[in-house]
């Protein structure tokens, strides 16, 4: 007989594809999902992966397993859920994922705030752009760029990003005022990877930066902010960091309109007192003007 919760293991290694990412997800060493899935193959009697050079792959086997597997791991989310619902201690862990830069300037500010009011509060930020499976307990909050349509979840509205193009006071003096027009020839510019290469902001760089130099391309909002605080390039950023940084804002852009934050959590939680209070300190009123980022 296996053990359920080498099923854990399995699942993250499915995900992300190699031992190392998925160990890193799991907060685990390397060594330790190697093993937990070593253990797992023999007590299943089968290879669930294929080792390449590129990864693990899943075998025949692994691929009929994992849609069980995900079941198995909503059901003990749902049972988790259920109970923690009813807990009314301020006290204890509330797991919140949210993007690098949103952690910096909003999430862990408030937290900061709500952890000397109830010092019994334990929280872990996931910072990523990588969407966390509220369904599979890997976290009780999500804070999110597009409101969920599914009905078990519940979205509160904690904010919006204002998006503008920054520079900073060396670059200006090396490379002079910037102006929209003749697709800011003679600049430079840091653009996007992965799945920042989809956002509007890399749509509008396509679109009005076409002469200028791609120098630097990230998936990462702070790498970006430190290419612009070093004159490297311009980027285009969430105007509360670009601020807090010291970075001017040398094009308004009226074309990306602010963009809703969504704090994200499970119905099943909706009476748990620690995520209800976590809830409250993050989130505003949906119809306040807001210029967060």
């Amino acid at each position: 007989m296996f053990e359920w919760n080498d099923l854990r293991y399995f699942l993250a290694v499915a995900r992300a594809g190699t031992l190392s990412a998925a160990a890193r997800e799991l907060g685990v060493a390397q060594t330790t999902v190697g093993r937990r899935l070593e253990v797992l193959e023999e007590a299943l009697g089968s290879r669930l992966f294929d080792r390449t050079k590129g990864g693990l792959n899943l075998s025949p086997v692994g691929h009929q397993i994992l849609a069980l597997a995900h079941t198995m791991e909503r059901t003990a989310g749902d049972l988790e859920r259920r109970a923690r619902g009813r807990d009314q201690a301020l006290e204890g862990l509330v797991r919140i994922t949210t993007t690098e830069a949103f952690a910096r300037t909003n999430v862990v500010p408030r937290l900061a705030k709500l952890q000397r009011e109830h010092p019994g509060l334990v929280f872990e930020v996931l910072a990523g752009n990588r969407q966390i499976d509220l369904d599979g307990r890997e976290a009780d909050l999500a804070v999110r760029l597009v409101r969920p349509e599914d009905p078990s979840l519940v979205a509160r509205r904690i904010g919006q990003i204002e998006l503008h193009l920054y520079s900073s006071p060396a670059y200006l003096e090396q490379h002079g005022e910037v102006s929209l027009g003749a697709g800011l020839s003679g600049h430079r510019v840091a653009g996007y990877v992965g799945e920042m290469a989809r956002a509007p902001e890399a749509r509008w760089l396509a679109e009005h930066a076409s002469q200028a130099e791609v120098v630097l391309r990230s998936n990462s909002i702070p790498a970006l902010v430190s290419a612009v605080e070093h004159g490297m390039a311009l980027a285009i950023l969430p105007a509360t960091l670009a601020a807090e940084c010291g970075l001017r804002c040398v094009l308004q852009l009226p074309q990306l309109p602010p963009r809703p934050v969504w704090l994200v959590f499970h119905a099943d939680l909706r009476d748990n007192a620690r995520v209800r209070c976590v809830v409250e300190a993050l989130a505003i009123d949906e119809t306040a003007p807001s210029t967060q980022g």
